[in-house]
């Protein structure tokens, strides 16, 4: 279990795709605890790996509310050329899961940071930010996705403002 530390209470289940059932300690296709930027976190394969939180959508912030996405991530580059690394996102279908709302992750190609957010919908409106630094240099990066209700969407590495999408036209939903 991946525990949530604030007062949300939004724990989530270690995961993955190829795997009925995760093993938290030893050798496996699952995301392993191990030593991190601050005391402790996941390692994540590349194969698979993701934590499942279960949460309802009125409890995930998106149409009406700002909202702030954050991660310390270190991507090691291993990834194949054409493969998204995903960081963090919210999608409330039981049946598509290549539905994001809200994804912040590390692009396929030239391996800088992506934020989206979609309306649920359809994905359209959306906006889109890809931009900053290559982030698959095995060194810890700060990412952060802000979205300002209906307004922008900004994207921050290590601090740096890196892009903001004022396309958006609409309500999500």
């Amino acid at each position: 279990t991946a525990f949530d530390r604030s007062t949300y209470g939004n724990h989530g289940n270690l995961s993955n795709s190829t795997a009925a059932t995760c093993v938290t300690t030893g050798a496996g296709p699952c995301p392993q605890w191990t030593a991190d930027k601050f005391g402790q976190g996941l390692k994540f394969d590349g194969i698979g790996d993701y934590v499942n939180v279960n949460v309802s959508v009125g409890s995930i912030p998106l149409a009406t509310q700002d909202l702030t996405v954050m991660a310390w991530i270190k991507a090691d580059g291993t990834q194949s050329s054409g493969e998204r690394v995903g960081i963090v996102s919210f999608n409330p279908s039981t049946s598509d899961r290549n539905i994001n709302i809200w994804e912040l992750n590390i692009h396929a190609t030239n391996r800088q940071l992506r934020a989206a957010i979609c309306d649920p919908a359809g994905c359209s409106p959306y906006a889109d930010v890809n931009a900053g630094p290559a982030l698959n240099d095995s060194s810890w990066h700060h990412v952060v996705m802000t979205w300002d209700a209906n307004v922008a969407l900004s994207a921050y590495v290590d601090g740096a403002l890196i892009g903001t999408d004022t396309a958006f036209s609409g309500t999500l939903s």
